[in-house]
């Protein structure tokens, strides 16, 4: 049994202590489970590249009006996701009305209420939609864009905070080291090879450090975008 309530999901934890189970008899349903990536492969597997999905009959949209969903990815120099979002561009004709969130696209068509919606296999002029990804996705590239900019704001100004930390920090090692070597009794020589061996190895180790910060939370220029799929109404 797999949940994506949080509260619920503390209950059957409860639950579970209670009973003295194992296990709780339910389970966190969250984007990294298996059974989601399950389910990525099969979606990944069903379509080929420039290809996705056109669900047709959807309520909640006009007659002239389509629904892209497209995905932003925005990586690190690790290739880890720093900026992740599903947005809904919705278009009339081929103009641009509105991006929304992803949350907002299942409300307006109740497809996240267990909407059931019947395969008419009614025709999708596929070629007249085939026109308008690019619009969409230009859309959705300005949006994620925006997003990256505020996030590196924000990160920026803690890389200077951790940037002067470190300065600091590195400053008092280096001063602990010569108090160090000041109180030893071994000769220049021998002292100054460990003084040159010692300040060696603290600089590697907070400009190792430093790098893997930087690695971290320094953003890719350009995001990674996916269509995930076109929403038409009945009369398309």
């Amino acid at each position: 049994m797999l949940t994506s309530d949080r509260n619920r999901m503390n209950e059957a934890i409860a639950e579970s202590r209670c009973d003295e189970a194992t296990w709780p008899r339910q389970h966190y349903l969250w984007r990294l489970h298996p059974v989601v990536a399950w389910l990525n492969d099969r979606m990944l597997a069903a379509f080929g590249r420039h290809e996705a999905p056109v669900l047709a009959g959807v309520s909640g949209l006009a007659p002239e009006e389509t629904v892209f969903v497209v995905s932003g990815l925005v990586p690190n120099r690790k290739s880890h996701s720093l900026v992740y979002e599903w947005v809904g561009i919705t278009l009339r004709g081929e103009n641009f009305v509105s991006l929304t969130t992803f949350d907002e696209v299942i409300e307006r068509t109740g497809l996240g209420g267990g909407a059931q919606i019947a395969n008419r296999g009614q025709p999708v002029d596929v070629e007249a939609l085939a026109r308008l990804p690019p619009v969409a996705v230009e859309q959705a590239r300005r949006h994620i864009v925006e997003r990256r900019n505020r996030f590196e704001e924000v990160v920026n100004a803690k890389l200077d905070e951790e940037l002067k930390a470190l300065e600091q920090l590195r400053a008092r090692r280096f001063v602990q080291l010569e108090l160090k070597l000041e109180q030893s009794v071994q000769p220049a020589a021998h002292k100054a090879h460990r003084e040159e061996r010692a300040r060696r190895d603290i600089k590697e180790v907070f400009d190792d450090y430093w790098e893997w910060i930087e690695d971290t939370m320094t953003t890719e220029k350009t995001p990674w975008l996916k269509v995930i799929c076109a929403m038409v109404g009945d009369n398309r």
